[in-house]
Protein backbone atom coordinates (compact mmCIF):
# COMPACT_ATOMS: atom_id res chain seq x y z
CA UNK A 1 0.00 0.00 0.00
CA UNK A 2 1.30 3.48 -1.00
CA UNK A 3 -0.17 4.85 2.15
CA UNK A 4 2.27 2.02 3.98
CA UNK A 5 4.93 3.44 2.65
CA UNK A 6 4.38 7.29 3.31
CA UNK A 7 3.73 6.35 6.81
CA UNK A 8 7.31 4.34 7.07
CA UNK A 9 9.13 7.17 5.35
CA UNK A 10 7.94 9.94 7.39
CA UNK A 11 8.50 7.92 11.03
CA UNK A 12 12.41 7.04 9.46
CA UNK A 13 12.62 10.69 8.10
CA UNK A 14 11.64 12.44 11.13
CA UNK A 15 14.23 11.26 13.26
CA UNK A 16 17.10 13.22 10.85
CA UNK A 17 14.72 15.88 9.79
CA UNK A 18 16.18 19.92 10.89
CA UNK A 19 13.68 22.20 12.53
CA UNK A 20 12.64 23.86 9.98
CA UNK A 21 9.22 24.26 8.43
CA UNK A 22 9.86 21.90 5.93
CA UNK A 23 11.83 18.23 5.84
CA UNK A 24 15.57 19.26 4.89
CA UNK A 25 18.12 16.38 5.78
CA UNK A 26 21.39 17.21 6.56
CA UNK A 27 23.87 16.57 3.84
CA UNK A 28 25.48 13.91 6.35
CA UNK A 29 22.28 12.34 7.11
CA UNK A 30 22.69 8.45 7.24
CA UNK A 31 21.71 6.78 3.72
CA UNK A 32 19.16 4.48 5.16
CA UNK A 33 17.30 8.17 5.89
CA UNK A 34 18.12 9.25 2.53
CA UNK A 35 16.64 6.15 1.40
CA UNK A 36 13.45 6.75 3.33
CA UNK A 37 13.02 10.40 2.03
CA UNK A 38 13.36 9.37 -1.48
CA UNK A 39 11.13 6.39 -0.71
CA UNK A 40 8.44 9.03 0.30
CA UNK A 41 8.80 11.31 -2.62
CA UNK A 42 7.74 8.61 -4.57
CA UNK A 43 4.59 7.61 -2.68
CA UNK A 44 3.79 10.92 -2.52
CA UNK A 45 4.12 11.29 -6.07
CA UNK A 46 2.01 8.31 -6.06
CA UNK A 47 -0.74 9.24 -4.31
CA UNK A 48 -1.50 13.05 -6.23
CA UNK A 49 -1.55 10.30 -9.42
CA UNK A 50 -3.80 7.85 -7.89
CA UNK A 51 -6.39 10.77 -6.03
CA UNK A 52 -6.72 12.96 -8.50
CA UNK A 53 -6.84 10.48 -11.39
CA UNK A 54 -5.81 9.90 -15.36
CA UNK A 55 -8.09 12.77 -15.93
CA UNK A 56 -7.22 15.78 -13.91
CA UNK A 57 -3.87 14.74 -13.66
CA UNK A 58 -2.94 14.74 -17.38
CA UNK A 59 -5.18 17.64 -17.40
CA UNK A 60 -2.92 19.58 -14.74
CA UNK A 61 0.11 18.18 -17.12
CA UNK A 62 -0.79 19.40 -20.23
CA UNK A 63 -2.71 22.67 -19.47
CA UNK A 64 -0.56 23.69 -16.63
CA UNK A 65 -3.31 25.25 -15.08
CA UNK A 66 -4.75 24.99 -11.37
CA UNK A 67 -8.01 25.41 -10.70
CA UNK A 68 -6.91 28.08 -7.81
CA UNK A 69 -4.81 31.10 -7.73
CA UNK A 70 -1.41 30.24 -9.18
CA UNK A 71 0.91 29.66 -6.52
CA UNK A 72 -1.37 30.03 -3.85
CA UNK A 73 -1.54 26.36 -3.22
CA UNK A 74 1.74 25.29 -3.64
CA UNK A 75 4.42 25.08 -1.09
CA UNK A 76 6.33 28.41 -2.84
CA UNK A 77 3.50 30.73 -1.39
CA UNK A 78 1.99 30.89 2.09
CA UNK A 79 -1.91 32.46 2.10
CA UNK A 80 -2.15 33.00 5.84
CA UNK A 81 -5.70 35.24 5.66
CA UNK A 82 -7.72 35.60 2.64
CA UNK A 83 -6.32 38.40 0.74
CA UNK A 84 -2.78 38.08 2.34
CA UNK A 85 0.40 36.22 1.08
CA UNK A 86 3.40 35.55 2.61
CA UNK A 87 6.76 33.63 2.70
CA UNK A 88 6.72 30.17 3.11
CA UNK A 89 10.32 28.43 3.42
CA UNK A 90 10.86 28.11 0.06
CA UNK A 91 10.27 31.42 -1.23
CA UNK A 92 11.84 32.98 1.74
CA UNK A 93 14.80 30.67 0.89
CA UNK A 94 14.61 32.17 -2.90
CA UNK A 95 14.89 35.80 -1.63
CA UNK A 96 17.40 35.14 1.14
CA UNK A 97 20.35 32.57 -0.50
CA UNK A 98 21.86 34.17 -3.91
CA UNK A 99 22.36 30.79 -5.06
CA UNK A 100 18.86 29.87 -5.46
CA UNK A 101 17.99 33.06 -7.15
CA UNK A 102 20.61 32.95 -9.53
CA UNK A 103 19.37 29.45 -10.18
CA UNK A 104 15.68 30.89 -10.82
CA UNK A 105 17.19 33.64 -12.73
CA UNK A 106 19.18 30.69 -15.12
CA UNK A 107 15.41 28.94 -15.23
CA UNK A 108 13.43 31.80 -16.13
CA UNK A 109 15.76 33.96 -18.09
CA UNK A 110 17.57 31.19 -20.35
CA UNK A 111 15.88 27.71 -19.17
CA UNK A 112 12.39 28.57 -19.95
CA UNK A 113 12.98 30.09 -23.18
CA UNK A 114 14.82 27.59 -25.25
CA UNK A 115 11.90 24.76 -23.39
CA UNK A 116 9.54 27.27 -25.33
CA UNK A 117 11.41 26.69 -28.64
CA UNK A 118 11.67 23.35 -28.78
CA UNK A 119 9.10 22.56 -30.84
CA UNK A 120 9.68 25.56 -33.26
CA UNK A 121 13.45 24.27 -33.67
CA UNK A 122 12.25 20.46 -34.65
CA UNK A 123 10.11 22.68 -37.45
CA UNK A 124 13.35 24.40 -38.33
CA UNK A 125 15.85 21.71 -38.18
CA UNK A 126 13.93 18.48 -38.41
CA UNK A 127 16.80 16.09 -39.21
CA UNK A 128 20.15 17.93 -37.68
CA UNK A 129 22.41 16.84 -35.47
CA UNK A 130 24.27 20.00 -35.83
CA UNK A 131 25.10 21.41 -31.85
CA UNK A 132 23.73 24.85 -33.42
CA UNK A 133 20.99 23.61 -34.37
CA UNK A 134 18.87 23.07 -31.11
CA UNK A 135 15.98 24.18 -29.18
CA UNK A 136 18.71 27.18 -27.68
CA UNK A 137 19.76 28.31 -31.26
CA UNK A 138 16.08 29.48 -32.40
CA UNK A 139 14.91 30.61 -28.46
CA UNK A 140 17.56 33.19 -28.72
CA UNK A 141 17.92 33.57 -32.60
CA UNK A 142 21.70 32.72 -33.04
CA UNK A 143 23.79 30.78 -34.77
CA UNK A 144 26.29 30.07 -31.86
CA UNK A 145 26.75 27.23 -29.77
CA UNK A 146 25.53 27.87 -26.03
CA UNK A 147 28.78 28.09 -24.62
CA UNK A 148 29.73 30.77 -27.54
CA UNK A 149 27.18 32.36 -26.93
CA UNK A 150 27.61 32.83 -22.97
CA UNK A 151 31.14 34.11 -23.64
CA UNK A 152 29.71 37.12 -25.51
CA UNK A 153 27.28 38.05 -23.42
CA UNK A 154 28.61 39.70 -20.21
CA UNK A 155 25.74 39.65 -17.97
CA UNK A 156 24.62 35.61 -18.85
CA UNK A 157 28.15 34.58 -18.53
CA UNK A 158 28.33 36.36 -14.96
CA UNK A 159 25.53 33.97 -14.26
CA UNK A 160 26.20 31.49 -15.29
CA UNK A 161 29.52 31.42 -13.53
CA UNK A 162 27.38 32.02 -10.10
CA UNK A 163 25.08 28.94 -10.94
CA UNK A 164 28.00 27.11 -11.30
CA UNK A 165 29.64 27.95 -8.01
CA UNK A 166 26.28 26.83 -6.52
CA UNK A 167 25.85 23.87 -7.76
CA UNK A 168 29.66 23.15 -7.30
CA UNK A 169 29.46 24.49 -3.61
CA UNK A 170 25.45 22.43 -2.76
CA UNK A 171 25.51 20.08 -0.02
CA UNK A 172 25.50 17.68 -2.90
CA UNK A 173 27.95 18.16 -5.08
CA UNK A 174 30.63 15.90 -3.85
CA UNK A 175 27.62 13.05 -5.16
CA UNK A 176 26.15 14.62 -8.59
CA UNK A 177 29.22 15.79 -10.33
CA UNK A 178 27.21 17.91 -13.43
CA UNK A 179 29.17 18.75 -17.08
CA UNK A 180 32.56 19.28 -17.09
CA UNK A 181 34.78 18.99 -14.36
CA UNK A 182 33.11 21.65 -12.16
CA UNK A 183 35.86 21.98 -9.21
CA UNK A 184 37.82 18.60 -9.63
CA UNK A 185 36.23 17.69 -6.21
CA UNK A 186 36.10 13.91 -7.52
CA UNK A 187 39.82 14.29 -8.78
CA UNK A 188 40.70 15.41 -5.09
CA UNK A 189 39.58 11.59 -3.64
CA UNK A 190 41.08 10.17 -6.28
CA UNK A 191 44.85 11.81 -6.10
CA UNK A 192 45.10 10.72 -2.47
CA UNK A 193 43.64 7.69 -3.02
CA UNK A 194 46.19 6.93 -5.92
CA UNK A 195 49.17 9.49 -5.40
CA UNK A 196 50.54 8.57 -8.55
CA UNK A 197 48.21 10.19 -10.83
CA UNK A 198 48.18 13.19 -12.45
CA UNK A 199 44.78 14.63 -14.05
CA UNK A 200 43.72 17.40 -16.22
CA UNK A 201 39.91 18.55 -15.82
CA UNK A 202 38.81 20.41 -18.77
CA UNK A 203 35.76 22.83 -18.72
CA UNK A 204 34.50 27.00 -19.38
CA UNK A 205 37.00 29.25 -18.71
CA UNK A 206 35.19 30.75 -15.56
CA UNK A 207 35.00 27.08 -13.90
CA UNK A 208 38.80 26.57 -14.81
CA UNK A 209 39.85 29.76 -13.09
CA UNK A 210 37.99 29.56 -10.22
CA UNK A 211 38.37 25.49 -9.79
CA UNK A 212 42.89 26.03 -9.70
CA UNK A 213 42.12 28.47 -6.96
CA UNK A 214 39.71 26.40 -5.51
CA UNK A 215 41.81 23.37 -5.36
CA UNK A 216 45.12 25.18 -4.33
CA UNK A 217 43.56 27.03 -1.51
CA UNK A 218 41.95 23.90 0.34
CA UNK A 219 44.65 21.31 -0.34
CA UNK A 220 48.08 20.21 0.16
CA UNK A 221 50.61 20.36 -2.44
CA UNK A 222 51.28 16.96 -3.03
CA UNK A 223 47.31 16.65 -3.81
CA UNK A 224 47.27 20.17 -5.88
CA UNK A 225 49.86 19.45 -7.91
CA UNK A 226 48.68 16.51 -9.75
CA UNK A 227 45.64 18.55 -10.55
CA UNK A 228 45.87 20.41 -13.88
CA UNK A 229 42.96 22.52 -15.02
CA UNK A 230 42.58 23.34 -19.19
CA UNK A 231 40.17 25.75 -21.10
CA UNK A 232 37.85 23.82 -23.40
CA UNK A 233 34.72 24.11 -25.58
CA UNK A 234 32.97 20.86 -25.36
CA UNK A 235 32.36 21.13 -28.96
CA UNK A 236 35.97 22.09 -30.23
CA UNK A 237 38.35 19.57 -31.42
CA UNK A 238 39.15 17.28 -27.60
CA UNK A 239 43.00 18.74 -26.90
CA UNK A 240 43.28 15.63 -25.12
CA UNK A 241 42.33 13.04 -27.68
CA UNK A 242 40.70 10.42 -25.63
CA UNK A 243 40.05 8.17 -28.81
CA UNK A 244 43.15 8.15 -29.85
CA UNK A 245 44.74 7.41 -26.32
CA UNK A 246 42.04 4.66 -25.35
CA UNK A 247 42.48 3.23 -28.74
CA UNK A 248 46.53 3.14 -27.73
CA UNK A 249 45.66 1.88 -24.13
CA UNK A 250 44.10 -1.02 -26.15
CA UNK A 251 47.30 -2.13 -27.29
CA UNK A 252 48.73 -2.43 -24.25
CA UNK A 253 46.15 -3.70 -21.97
CA UNK A 254 46.10 -7.07 -20.55
CA UNK A 255 43.28 -8.99 -18.79
CA UNK A 256 44.20 -7.20 -15.38
CA UNK A 257 44.03 -3.67 -17.14
CA UNK A 258 40.34 -1.36 -16.16
CA UNK A 259 39.56 1.48 -17.79
CA UNK A 260 36.94 3.86 -15.69
CA UNK A 261 34.83 6.70 -17.49
CA UNK A 262 32.19 8.34 -14.90
CA UNK A 263 29.40 9.60 -16.66
CA UNK A 264 25.52 9.58 -16.80
CA UNK A 265 24.37 6.47 -18.11
CA UNK A 266 20.43 6.88 -17.89
CA UNK A 267 18.71 3.98 -16.40
CA UNK A 268 16.06 1.62 -18.17
CA UNK A 269 12.39 2.50 -17.65
CA UNK A 270 11.27 2.01 -14.07
CA UNK A 271 14.89 1.00 -12.93
CA UNK A 272 15.09 3.60 -10.17
CA UNK A 273 13.09 5.42 -8.20
CA UNK A 274 10.78 7.76 -9.95
CA UNK A 275 12.14 10.62 -8.12
CA UNK A 276 15.62 10.17 -9.81
CA UNK A 277 14.15 9.02 -13.20
CA UNK A 278 12.56 12.22 -13.52
CA UNK A 279 15.88 14.35 -13.21
CA UNK A 280 17.60 11.73 -15.47
CA UNK A 281 15.49 11.77 -18.37
CA UNK A 282 15.27 15.47 -18.15
CA UNK A 283 18.75 16.00 -18.37
CA UNK A 284 18.83 13.72 -21.57
CA UNK A 285 15.66 15.96 -23.13
CA UNK A 286 17.60 19.57 -22.04
CA UNK A 287 21.15 17.58 -23.36
CA UNK A 288 18.78 17.95 -26.65
CA UNK A 289 17.30 21.06 -25.98
CA UNK A 290 20.40 22.96 -25.44
CA UNK A 291 23.10 21.36 -27.81
CA UNK A 292 20.96 18.60 -29.68
CA UNK A 293 22.61 16.10 -28.26
CA UNK A 294 21.82 13.08 -25.31
CA UNK A 295 22.97 11.34 -22.49
CA UNK A 296 23.56 7.58 -23.73
CA UNK A 297 21.94 4.68 -21.81
CA UNK A 298 24.02 1.78 -21.43
CA UNK A 299 23.64 0.12 -25.37
CA UNK A 300 24.84 4.02 -26.22
CA UNK A 301 27.93 3.65 -24.24
CA UNK A 302 28.48 -0.01 -26.21
CA UNK A 303 28.05 1.64 -29.31
CA UNK A 304 30.78 3.84 -28.44
CA UNK A 305 33.09 1.17 -27.11
CA UNK A 306 32.61 -0.64 -30.55
CA UNK A 307 33.91 2.20 -32.53
CA UNK A 308 36.84 2.31 -30.55
CA UNK A 309 37.74 -1.53 -30.69
CA UNK A 310 35.44 -3.92 -30.81
CA UNK A 311 37.12 -6.21 -27.85
CA UNK A 312 36.37 -3.27 -25.41
CA UNK A 313 33.43 -4.95 -23.26
CA UNK A 314 31.59 -3.24 -20.11
CA UNK A 315 32.47 -5.24 -17.50
CA UNK A 316 30.35 -3.64 -14.76
CA UNK A 317 29.01 -0.27 -14.11
CA UNK A 318 28.24 1.45 -10.45
CA UNK A 319 26.26 4.12 -9.87
CA UNK A 320 26.62 5.20 -5.78
CA UNK A 321 23.40 5.69 -4.01
CA UNK A 322 22.90 9.25 -4.01
CA UNK A 323 24.85 10.05 -7.77
CA UNK A 324 23.66 10.74 -11.03
CA UNK A 325 26.75 9.96 -12.38
CA UNK A 326 27.94 6.15 -12.60
CA UNK A 327 31.02 4.46 -13.03
CA UNK A 328 31.49 2.44 -16.23
CA UNK A 329 34.23 -0.42 -15.97
CA UNK A 330 35.68 -1.75 -18.94
CA UNK A 331 38.03 -4.50 -19.62
CA UNK A 332 39.16 -6.07 -23.33
CA UNK A 333 37.04 -8.76 -23.51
Amino acid sequence: MVSNGISNGTNSVNGFERDTPIINLSPDAPEEAQIAKEKLLDSAFQIFQLVSGPGECLQNDITGVDPRPHGYDKPSIAEPEPGFIAHSAISAALVTNTRFSDQRAWMTSIIAPVIASMVNAHERWPDSTAPNNAAFNAAFNTDLRMYEYIAKQPDVYKLFGRVMDAIATSPKSDLKHLIGGIIGHSCVKLAEAFPDLNFIIQDIPHVVEEGAKVIKENNEASIANHIQFQEYDFFQKQPVNSVKILKNTVESMGQQLHVLIMDFVVPGPGTVSSVNERVLRSRDVGMMQLFNSLERDLEGWKAILEAVDSRLKINAVNTPYGSFISVIDVVLG
